[in-house]
C-alpha cells in the first residue's frame, strides 16, 4: 500500500513537472505572439501617425498658398488704388498750376 502511495506521489510529481513545463512553454509562446502583435500595432500606429502628419502638412500648405494668393490680390488692389490716388492728385496739381499760369498771364 505504501508502494502504491509512493508511486502515486511520484506520478503526481511528474505530472506537476510536465504541467509546469507545458505552462512555461505556453507562456513563452504567448509572450512571443504578444510581442509580435505589439510590434505590428506599433508599426500600424506609426504609419497612421505619419499619414495624419502628411495630411496636416498638406492642409497647412494649401492654406498658406491660398493666403499668399489672397495677400497678393489685396496688395495689387491697394497698389492700384494708390496709383489712382497719385494720378488724381497729380492731375489736380497740374490743373491748379496751369490755371495759375493762365490766370497770371491775363
Amino acid at each position: 500500500m505504501q508502494e502504491e502511495l509512493i508511486e502515486k506521489v511520484i506520478n503526481i510529481e511528474k505530472q506537476a513537472q510536465n504541467l509546469k513545463k507545458n505552462l512555461s512553454q505556453e507562456i513563452a509562446e504567448l509572450q512571443k505572439k504578444y510581442e509580435k502583435r505589439m510590434a505590428r500595432e506599433e508599426k500600424v500606429k506609426i504609419e497612421e501617425s505619419k499619414e495624419k502628419g502628411e495630411e496636416i502638412l498638406t492642409e497647412s500648405k494649401e492654406k498658406e498658398e491660398k493666403f499668399a494668393v489672397n495677400l497678393e490680390k489685396e496688395s495689387k488692389s491697394e497698389i492700384k488704388e494708390l496709383e489712382n490716388n497719385y494720378q488724381q492728385a497729380k492731375n489736380d496739381l497740374l490743373k491748379n498750376y496751369f490755371d495759375k499760369i493762365i490766370s497770371s498771364g491775363r
